[in-house]
C-alpha cells in the first residue's frame, strides 16, 4: 500500500519527538540539523522527516476508510503499489 502525503506536508519542519509536534516556521534547506524550541530535541533534518512520514503513513492507514462513521463516500488516498509486469529472460544452459 502506498500512502501519498501532500507535497506541502512539513515533514522536515515538524518535531518528531513523542508528544511534541511543534512546527518551525522557517527552516531553509541549508539547515541540516535543528533543535526544537519547545522540547529541546535535536533533529537531523532527513531522519526527522522520515520519522514524520512513517508516523503519517501508519496513522493514515489505521484511521483510513472503514472505520466507524466512514460512510460509503469515503475514498482512501492509499493505493496498491504498482507491480512491474514482465517475463523471465534468463537462459539456462546445460
Amino acid at each position: 500500500v502506498v500512502v501519498v502525503a501532500d507535497r506541502f506536508f512539513a515533514s522536515s519542519k515538524t518535531c518528531s519527538a513523542s508528544g511534541c509536534g511543534h512546527k518551525v516556521d522557517n527552516l531553509p534547506l541549508s539547515i541540516r540539523q535543528w533543535t526544537c524550541p519547545v522540547c529541546g530535541a535535536v533533529h537531523d533534518r532527513d531522519v526527522n522527516a522520515a520519522k514524520n512520514l512513517q508516523e503519517y503513513a501508519v496513522s493514515y492507514t489505521v484511521s483510513a476508510c472503514g472505520g466507524e462513521g466512514a460512510g460509503s463516500r469515503c475514498k482512501p488516498k492509499a493505493k496498491p503499489a504498482p507491480v512491474k509486469q514482465g517475463f523471465n529472460t534468463m537462459t539456462t544452459f546445460s
